[in-house]
């Protein structure tokens, strides 16, 4: 019984190999070792070598998101009459949150709000925060065409902070209460609110989730795998509807993070910017997939791989065709990538080898 089975393993292993070869297909195997192999030649087709480039992808999951969170918390107390609506986005001069009726406003700035500005204060960059925002808006000297932001709280500030005080509802007095501005650093998207209308709040309560405006893709790569990327690599993104973009790599983390907790996959976060895609993306905190290279063959010569054919003596061959007669060509092999195989020998760019159809 033993024999028996090695004789239908050999008829196997000849059968595999004439396969890949394409020289011939086998067309039924028995299990009876009286029975003869049928064999028959394929019909065959002709392919063209080329010279292209082999890349060799792998795939990891990675998250869509919007970019730069960022919590807002409250520096005034009361009562939250309003709020901004969630996915709103909010800029200079905007709305955020309403306290006993009146509105905190965002403004652009690095620098936090941290004292009442009023006159009299000593002179600081927060001063030239203010000026600057309020400059934008409209609210400059009609009187002074040359008006530049500065670090000193005068006259000039008095008058702005008055006018737009009065367009805000508020009393037209010339201070702003500490509290009464939030500033962020560039315009951004309300992601989640985190109070209720009605509810009280005081200085360090949590109001609001800001996020960027664009979407990236956030990818925890193994820390054994940082090799692959590089800040600037483009890379292929996947999203939910099945449509591909091109993201770049825009940050690669210093810090080794734990999946799972200690003794958990160690990691390193991966930021992609996808926001130079035209796609208009419905989707946050979905599953993406992110094609990484991990390999390239330039300037290659490929061929089908189905045009291979195995020697039985080892190694491959091609029949390259010419002026109407095939000649059997020895070549090695490399990179395999999508169909196509990296070839070196007696071939070139242009040569037409036969396929097994």
């Amino acid at each position: 019984m033993l024999k028996r089975s090695l004789g239908v393993i050999a008829v196997l292993v000849v059968a595999t190999v004439l396969v890949v070869g394409g020289v011939v297909a086998v067309d039924r195997l028995s299990t009876d070792d009286t029975e003869s192999v049928v064999i028959e030649r394929p019909e065959l087709g002709m392919a063209t070598v080329v010279r292209t480039d082999l890349v060799e992808r792998e795939t990891f999951e990675g998250t869509l998101r919007f970019g730069d969170s960022v919590l807002v918390t409250a520096q005034i107390a009361g009562t939250v009459t309003g709020v901004a609506s969630e996915e709103s986005t909010i800029g200079r001069g905007d709305f955020l949150v309403e306290v006993d009726g009146a509105p905190v406003i965002v403004f652009i700035g690095q620098r936090p709000m941290w004292r009442p500005l009023v006159n009299g204060v000593e002179d600081g960059e927060d001063v030239r925060q203010l000026e600057a925002n309020l400059q934008e808006l409209g609210y400059a000297p009609d009187d002074d065409e040359a008006f530049t932001p500065d670090d000193v709280f005068d006259e000039a500030t008095s008058d702005m902070i008055s006018d737009w005080r009065a367009d805000l509802g508020l009393s037209d007095e010339t201070f702003v209460e500490l509290g009464r501005i939030v500033y962020i650093g560039q315009p951004a998207r309300v992601g989640e609110v985190l109070v209720e209308i009605g509810a009280s709040i005081g200085p360090g309560v949590p109001i609001v989730g800001l996020t960027g405006t664009s979407r990236e893709v956030g990818l925890s790569l193994p820390v054994d795998r940082q090799d692959l990327v590089s800040v600037g690599d483009q890379v292929e993104v996947t999203l939910p509807t099945d449509e591909v973009v091109t993201g770049t790599v825009a940050s690669i983390g210093r810090s080794v993070l734990s999946i799972g907790g200690p003794g958990g996959e160690r990691v390193i976060e991966v930021i992609i910017d996808i926001s130079g895609s035209a796609s208009d993306f419905e989707f946050d905190e979905s599953p993406v997939d992110v094609e990484l290279e991990t390999d390239r063959a330039s300037g290659v010569l490929a061929v089908p791989v189905n045009a291979l054919l195995a020697l039985s003596n080892g190694g491959y061959a091609l029949q390259k065709e010419q002026n109407g007669q095939a000649t059997l060509v020895a070549i090695e092999i490399g990179t395999f990538v999508g169909g196509l195989v990296e070839v070196t020998g007696d071939i070139s760019e242009g040569d037409t080898v036969l396929v097994p159809k």
